[in-house]
């Protein structure tokens, strides 16, 4: 009867530390399940859409996840923007099929049906608390959709910023020469053609200004998002330029359909180039016709490169009839001219992206 009381006291003992250890081991084993969990994809994304996107901080989330941005933009800018973008939209968390090499898990942030980011996620490389190794995002970008691209047309001779910002040098991209024009220019002094190409702007239309070496401010013009810089030319050369790309153009059109002959429009053109010997020798074909007229004329991006050497890009609709049949022949090139001694003289004629 003595010994009971030691009996219960070792037995309750060992109850007492196998409850302990089951609470401290269900504690750890509970512990680890969250650490688990929030190292998976869907947890991971979950986060980043509470603790940045709701809480409006769109810029840590850049920062964070380095999720490319322009160079261009502020994060004054990149703030008002995603509250555009995202407004009252509801945010949420998505698989996605997209593929990138090295990634294993790919998922999308959408503001209601829209995707505005994408995450592609692999295997941590280290483990982290407990030796668990879970997920880690290692690219995110922007949706193409959301992204905004621009291009700017500019001489070599004028300062550029855009959102107040200078282009950097080598982000002013000189525009390839026709070999007639590199050849004419060869060791002369030119005002190159550049061309800048803006990416990843998720902000409205950005504002472009450029100056003179004066600090004139030149002007700028917009078109389906395209900026040309204008060269500040004279007044009567541009005219006089114009009008003679114009002529050329609306010649060599004419020409192409058998409503003009060659030696009637050869006084535009230098005819002992190459582009001359080619359109003489181009087999013509025509599209029966009665009548004909050019609409939608445009001209721009003129260019001037030395004293006596320019391009400009001309653009019009060529309508030909035939009772009541239409065509519709559109012209879109870039105009090189010559000024000679017999006056402006074309010695190329190329269609946009071929130089």
């Amino acid at each position: 009867m003595k010994n009971k009381p030691l009996f219960y006291k070792i037995y309750f003992s060992v109850i007492a530390v196998f409850l302990v250890l089951l609470i401290i081991g269900l504690f750890v084993l509970n512990s680890v399940l969250k650490v688990y969990e929030a190292a998976q994809p869907k947890a991971i994304m979950d986060e980043i859409v509470t603790e940045y996107l709701q809480k409006g901080n769109f810029y840590g989330a850049i920062i964070e996840y380095n999720i490319p941005i322009s160079p261009y933009e502020s994060k004054k800018d990149m703030d008002v923007a995603f509250d555009e973008i995202i407004g009252d939209k509801k945010l949420t968390v998505a698989s996605s099929g997209k593929k990138l090499e090295g990634y294993t898990e790919v998922y999308n942030i959408k503001a209601d049906n829209e995707t505005i980011l994408t995450f592609y996620l692999k295997k941590a490389a280290k483990g982290g608390k407990f030796g668990i190794k879970g997920y880690e995002v290692g690219v995110a970008e922007f949706d193409s959709s959301v992204c905004k691209k621009y291009e700017i047309h500019v001489p070599s001779n004028v300062k550029l910023t855009v959102n107040g910002v200078e282009v950097k040098k080598e982000e002013r991209i000189n525009n390839e020469l026709p070999k007639i024009l590199t050849d004419k220019i060869g060791n002369k002094e030119v005002v190159a053609l550049q061309t800048v190409k803006l990416e990843n702007l998720i902000s409205n239309k950005p504002v472009v200004m450029a100056y003179s070496a004066d600090g004139k401010e030149v002007e700028v013009v917009e078109n389906n998002g395209v900026f040309t810089v204008a060269q500040g030319m004279d007044a009567a050369e541009l005219e006089a330029l114009k009008t003679h790309a114009l002529n050329a153009s609306q010649g060599y059109a004419k020409f192409m359909q058998e409503d003009a002959s060659l030696g009637s429009i050869s006084h535009f053109f230098d005819t002992s180039t190459e582009f001359y010997k080619y359109v003489r020798k181009t087999e013509l074909w025509v599209w029966t016709h009665t009548g004909y007229r050019f609409e939608d004329v445009t001209f721009g991006e003129a260019h001037k490169y030395t004293d006596n050497l320019y391009s400009c890009r001309v653009t019009f609709t060529h309508i030909l009839t035939w009772g009541n049949k239409v065509y519709k022949d559109y012209f879109d090139k870039y105009v090189f001219i010559e000024k000679t001694a017999n006056g402006l003289k074309v010695i190329d004629m190329q269609t946009p992206n071929s130089k």
